[in-house]
């Protein structure tokens, strides 16, 4: 692998990286939204909030999944298993 091979690898390697942690991060979120929902007394109106918030948060974790898997399937070419829903 030349100089030049080597520099693009270790500039294209990070992007994958912050979009896992972006997908971490958000999988944090919505499991501390959970656990304080799980404190909150039975249709509350907190409780409906975060209900809410929880819902929201669950869909923006399965978007970040989503672009995880097509970034990872671009990546490589094109998707090498798994199911398709």
């Amino acid at each position: 692998m030349g100089e030049h091979e080597a520099s693009l690898d270790q500039r294209v390697r990070p992007a994958p990286r912050e979009g896992s942690d972006r997908l971490l991060r958000a999988v944090d979120e919505l499991r501390a939204l959970e656990r304080e929902k799980r404190l909150q007394e039975a249709s509350s109106a907190t409780l409906h909030e975060l209900e809410r918030r929880v819902e929201e948060k669950a869909r923006a974790v399965f978007r970040l999944a989503q672009q995880e898997g097509d970034a990872g399937s671009s990546a490589h070419g094109g998707r090498t298993g798994g199911s398709e829903t």
